[in-house]
């Protein structure tokens, strides 16, 4: 949750559009509903960033997405924003380093500042038995 308003202060600070953000998180974060009630949680802080304009689609990549969440419909909304993501099993097959060199690439294509976020779900839950939302690796 922390990331909706720190990524638009540091987008307000070096304008709209110039920031790129990888976002290192087993869920994509871009729902488009209220989660149990609530417009402001942690199902749907991605989506706002990018409505808002404070990072543009092109320049907002996630990291080590996997598990039943997000539906198509909401990977189609990604693809049609132009976001760019890189799943579990790509990490898995070329190693962390080679996907996050590429990931940081793609999120200062254009911009000259990047948004590191980073959720605790993207580890797996034996590792990180706390988070709310686990999703085994």
């Amino acid at each position: 949750m922390i990331t909706l308003p720190s990524a638009t202060a540091v987008a307000q600070h070096h304008g709209y559009g110039k920031v790129g953000m990888v976002h290192i998180d087993a869920h994509a974060d871009v729902g488009d509903t209220a989660y149990g009630g609530v417009l402001v949680s942690h199902a749907i802080p991605m989506r706002r960033l990018l409505k808002s304009g404070a990072i543009p689609g092109k320049n907002f990549v996630q990291v080590g997405l996997r598990g039943y969440w997000p539906e198509r419909e909401l990977f189609d909304w990604m693809k049609e924003k132009g976001m760019r993501w890189h799943l579990m099993a790509e990490i898995e097959a070329r190693g962390f380093e080679d996907v996050l060199e590429q990931a940081i690439s793609e999120a200062l294509d254009g911009p000259e500042v990047i948004y590191l976020s980073v959720d605790i779900d993207v580890l797996d839950p034996a590792f990180a038995p706390g988070t709310g939302t686990p999703e085994p690796s």
